[in-house]
């Protein structure tokens, strides 16, 4: 129970850092490149869930509801009962193809103009190419 609360604690902290990063700073490889990340609208999308605004959570991001098993999961794995899932190979591995299938299902549909995929103009590397490109 002791290293469930200690998870507990610093999947918190954590959530709320990268919350308060996003919010704040947006997401730092759209800045730096003006392409959306995989997981862009993941912040909001759960925002959108702990309002109960399960269309929006859709809208901002699908996989957002996925976050609480895994941060279910997560906490509890140090337990007993948790312990077995979060370190196999095979859990990891769906991820990242449901992760990849998601982000290109998206780019497809949505880029480059619906938010959160779309295309920000004031990149860092996009405005040196801009200026070479043009000018």
């Amino acid at each position: 129970m002791r290293a469930a609360l200690k998870n507990a604690a610093a999947l918190l902290v954590f959530l709320a850092l990268l919350a308060a990063w996003g919010l704040v700073f947006g997401c730092p490889i759209k800045r730096l490149t003006g392409l959306p990340c995989p997981g862009c609208g993941l912040t909001r999308g759960c925002l959108a869930l702990l309002r109960l605004d399960f269309a929006d959570a859709l809208r901002w991001h699908p996989l957002a509801f996925a976050v609480p098993p895994l941060c279910a999961m997560f906490v509890l794995k140090d337990t007993r009962a948790g312990g077995r899932f979060w370190g196999s190979a095979p859990l990891l591995a769906g991820l990242i193809a449901l992760i990849l299938a998601v982000y290109a299902a998206r780019m497809a549909l949505m880029f480059p103009g619906a938010p959160p995929m779309n295309f920000y103009g004031g990149a860092v590397f996009v405005r040196p190419a801009h200026k070479l490109l043009l000018h």
